[in-house]
């Protein structure tokens, strides 16, 4: 498992996500998530930082809240309707095969909705989906069968189970 980005980094962690009042560091996963996606799909080093001015310079957030729509231009990145319940592996697997990347929208609360975010950037030996964690900074297997993965957040163990899924793919 190699490094990734995390939304915790000292360097950006106190950084105001979009127009705020949220961090970076506490709510930009999803953010840290397409900063990875355009590294994987662009080859483009984009820090969350950097997308977080861009997004804002184009009304890109409602608060601290993505505005899927139009951070996908800022980014680079074609981001797709969210896809939810059987649908989820086959989309996933569809995606990574096409060389995107998917958003994953885990819960980690056992309250049955989606809580944090993480990208599936390719498939394991046995067509697991393999993930950047933006939380850890590591790479987590999630099953594609229970569309169930584990981790840990310094001490705290966490078992992320796949609400949604959003396919994302580089602008051509």
């Amino acid at each position: 498992m190699s490094k990734r980005l995390r939304q915790a980094d000292p360097r950006w962690s106190k950084a105001t996500l979009g127009f705020g009042p949220g961090t970076i560091g506490r709510y930009g996963c999803v953010l840290t998530c397409l900063c990875e996606a355009a590294g994987f799909l662009r080859a483009m080093e984009l820090l969350p930082p950097h997308l977080s001015a861009m997004g804002r310079d184009k009304q890109a957030f409602r608060g601290e809240l993505i505005v899927w729509s139009a951070i996908q231009g800022p980014a680079g990145l074609d981001i797709k309707s969210i896809v939810t319940g059987a649908e989820i592996s086959p989309a996933v697997r569809s995606a990574l095969i096409a060389k995107g990347c998917c958003l994953l929208h885990v819960d980690h609360k056992n309250d049955e909705r989606g809580d944090h975010w993480v990208l599936a950037h390719s498939l394991s030996d046995i067509g697991d989906f393999v993930c950047s964690d933006p939380a850890t900074g590591d790479d987590i297997v999630i099953s594609k069968d229970t569309l169930r993965g584990a981790t840990t957040w310094g001490n705290d163990p966490k078992v992320y189970t796949v609400r949604a899924v959003r396919p994302v793919f580089a602008v051509t």
